[in-house]
């Protein structure tokens, strides 16, 4: 219950965060000042908006007011949701060239569903038997062994080097280590089977030609469980990443095109991983429903190609063959990305 309580307050905060940085006016907020003055900058008021700032000549303070701002914030995007949405799923790159050419009122920005779209993915993948933590072990509770266990360990690894440098036995304290081992490969199978996340043994023995990824993979190996206990609870807020990861493999598609401006990039980019987390959040959706993992496993693989292709000609106006092309690019690219995306995420996570 805890769990699908925190996914409810993400996805409210997400749309709250998002209704914030999309509003283009302060809304209705109670009085009546059509004319008069702006009470936000004090511009003269010649209308029901104040023509430089924006804000609502018609303002409130009331309880009533303060709960319409929060229902609206959360489940009306003032509107522009039904017009963005279906067109992110079947007409994504009308979306982002109307977008790119100046058509901002219509739609929710990219940012802001971006940002939605964040909380929303997080919230929902909490949901179901297979992400509630609490039905297999307390995560607390579990670390708190583990520590435990540790600490103990290093007592009697100390206590054995003690017996050894006076010249006495030390089958007692080996037995107690080898039960010691027993109680930590146990407790940390457990662990490794809540979250899903290899366990040190498997991490020590990979291996790369790259130094700095080696010490990064290292640095992880330190205390895995740690780190995808951190990716479980914080993971989403440096998601934003993937963006700017993404421009410079964007760019390199039209790199001689002068028609298209970073920018374009940047919006192509934000509602492409928009788009991508809604297809997690309706498959994950559909798995609870009890939908087939065949199903699931070739939406994975056809959607988002396809999806991409969508996008690239009606943004780019590139051929089939352009778009083809890209495509595989974008695939190959979104690899990549998701690569440098993990291990910064694993030094920024670490470094706390």
């Amino acid at each position: 219950m805890t769990t699908e309580m925190e996914g409810l307050t993400d996805i409210a905060t997400g749309a709250l965060a998002a209704h914030a940085v999309d509003r283009r006016k302060a809304g209705h907020t109670s009085g009546d000042h059509e004319t008069g003055l702006c009470l936000n900058c004090q511009t003269e008021l010649s209308g029901p908006y104040c023509h430089a700032c924006g804000q609502s000549a018609h303002t409130h303070r009331t309880l009533l007011g303060f709960g319409h701002d929060i229902l609206h914030g959360v489940f009306h995007f003032e509107g522009r949701v039904w017009h963005t949405i279906p067109m992110l799923v079947m007409r994504p790159g009308e979306l982002t060239r109307r977008y790119i050419n100046g058509e901002r009122v219509r739609f929710i920005s990219p940012v802001a569903l971006f940002l939605f779209m964040v909380f929303l993915t997080f919230a929902v993948l909490n949901f179901g038997p297979s992400a509630d933590v609490n039905a297999k072990l307390d995560t607390a509770a579990l670390n708190t062994k583990i520590a435990d266990a540790e600490a103990q360990r290093q007592t009697l690894e100390t206590s054995r080097k003690a017996l050894i440098a006076q010249g006495q036995p030390t089958e007692a304290v080996d037995a107690q280590l080898s039960v010691n081992t027993k109680t930590l490969d146990t407790l940390r199978s457990a662990h490794t089977a809540d979250h899903g996340a290899p366990t040190k043994e498997m991490l020590d023995q990979v291996h790369t030609d790259i130094e700095p990824l080696n010490k990064i993979l290292h640095k992880l190996a330190e205390n895995p469980s740690l780190f995808f206990y951190k990716l479980q609870s914080s993971a989403y807020k440096f998601l934003w990443l993937l963006i700017p990861i993404s421009l410079p493999f964007i760019w390199l598609m039209f790199a001689w095109r002068k028609d298209v401006a970073l920018y374009d990039h940047a919006v192509f980019a934000t509602y492409s991983l928009s788009a991508m987390m809604l297809l997690m959040v309706v498959l994950h959706l559909l798995s609870l429903a009890g939908v087939p993992d065949a199903i699931y496993g070739w939406a994975m693989v056809l959607l988002p190609p396809f999806h991409m292709y969508r996008q690239l000609r009606g943004t780019y106006g590139v051929s089939r063959f352009g778009g083809l092309w890209r495509v595989a690019f974008l695939l190959v690219s979104a690899g990549v990305s998701s690569l440098i995306f993990a291990l910064l995420l694993i030094e920024m996570l670490m470094a706390h």
